[in-house]
């Protein structure tokens, strides 16, 4: 105890009078040392995603994703607007992708009494495949899977049947993938390995600082598939949260680069980070990009390169691209940073099945130039 919290606890002893004005001083000094301690904690690990560095490769770094596993990651993850690594690293991490043998990963409970099935989620009863879980974290996000845009596939890996008093087992891939998603919507995680995704994992994990190293282990092994799978970019190109870390570019040397991947297709090569990343990370195809042709709008932005149309690419589907719209625009006519324009669902010509059409903001400039400077991600 400090020592001033001493000598207030002594001045009670001889005035009981004073003996409860005292503990409450007591009680706030405490307090107060409580709350730096954590300061103290937080500076010192670091409330915050790791920059670089960090964790080396985990024991599963080479190990591939089941495909089925992997689609249903994604799947869930583009329903509810979630990076679909995060979860991949939960699932990687945790049990093994739903492969581990441990206790609570297909039956019962884990060796701390709380959590169950592939996400490890909380429960506090029905800890039997034939129950499927009751209770807990669990409770609120079981039914996450109603939502979801695709049936139920016929098999995948650790598929359990339902219980007959509910529509979802937390043992059960499907719904436990869809449910960890869902929870981490609710927790405020976006589309992409952000600071908004790494603070949900704190949450995800247990409540900081004590869930601190145990959330920059897995958003570190989520970095890391991510690596692994391939569809990353160098360093410089575009974060994947929009809205934030944005920078106003000025033309520095040629105007328009080929896209990669795209054959025939040009922007300016000042958001082609930021374009190569969503191709990546989307899994998407360039239809159109810079363009003079009449079909266009003559004050729009395919004429200064800064308008891409995209459609689903090799692997792709339109649930990613259902995704990335609404990471773009949340709302309708409310294009975040650094786009001027989304054109999809509710603009004519546009949508799922036609095509989702991005435009990044920039300076006024003439038809077929370049403009002065362009907002883009970093």
């Amino acid at each position: 105890m400090p020592a001033p919290a001493i000598a207030l606890a002594g001045a009670a002893a001889r005035n009981p009078r004073a003996a409860r004005r005292v503990l409450l001083i007591v009680a706030a000094l405490l307090g107060l040392w409580l709350v730096l301690l954590i300061g103290v904690l937080g500076a010192i690990f670091g409330i915050q995603p790791l920059q670089g560095g960090g964790y080396g490769p985990s024991k599963l770094a080479g190990a591939e994703i089941p495909p089925a596993y992997l689609k249903l990651y994604e799947q869930a993850g583009a329903r509810y607007g979630i990076d679909p690594w995060i979860l991949a690293a939960i699932g990687s991490i945790e049990t093994a992708h739903g492969t581990s043998t441990a206790p609570g990963v297909r039956a019962g409970v884990n060796s701390y009494g709380c959590c169950a099935g592939p996400m490890q989620f909380s429960i506090t009863a029905g800890a039997t495949p034939a129950q499927g879980g009751r209770g807990g974290t669990w409770a609120g996000y079981a039914h996450a899977a109603d939502r979801a845009r695709l049936a139920r596939p016929p098999a995948y890996p650790g598929r359990f049947t339902a219980p007959a008093f509910a529509r979802a087992n937390v043992y059960d891939s499907y719904d436990a993938l869809y449910a960890a998603a869902a929870y981490f919507h609710a927790l405020g995680a976006g589309p992409g390995l952000d600071e908004r995704t790494y603070r949900a994992l704190l949450s995800y994990k247990g409540t900081p600082p004590a869930s601190i190293p145990y959330a920059r282990h897995d958003y570190e092994r989520a970095r890391e598939l991510e690596r692994l799978a391939g569809r990353t970019v160098t360093a410089g190109a575009v974060a994947p949260a929009f809205g934030a870390d944005m920078v106003r570019v000025a033309p520095a040397g040629a105007w328009l680069a080929a896209v990669p991947g795209a054959p025939g297709e040009r922007c300016d090569r000042r958001i082609l980070p930021n374009l190569v990343y969503l191709i990546r990370r989307y899994r998407l195809a360039v239809t159109d990009c810079y363009s003079t042709d009449p079909v266009h709008a003559a004050g729009g932005e395919h004429p200064l390169g800064l308008g891409a149309d995209l459609v689903p690419g090799a692997g792709g589907s339109w649930e990613l691209v259902d995704a990335l719209a609404a990471a773009a625009e949340p709302v309708q006519d409310q294009p975040r940073p650094p786009f001027r324009w989304v054109g999809y669902d509710g603009d004519p010509n546009h949508g799922r099945g036609n095509h989702l059409h991005l435009s990044w903001q920039h300076a006024p400039a003439a038809f077929n130039t370049p403009a002065p400077w362009v907002l883009v991600a970093r």
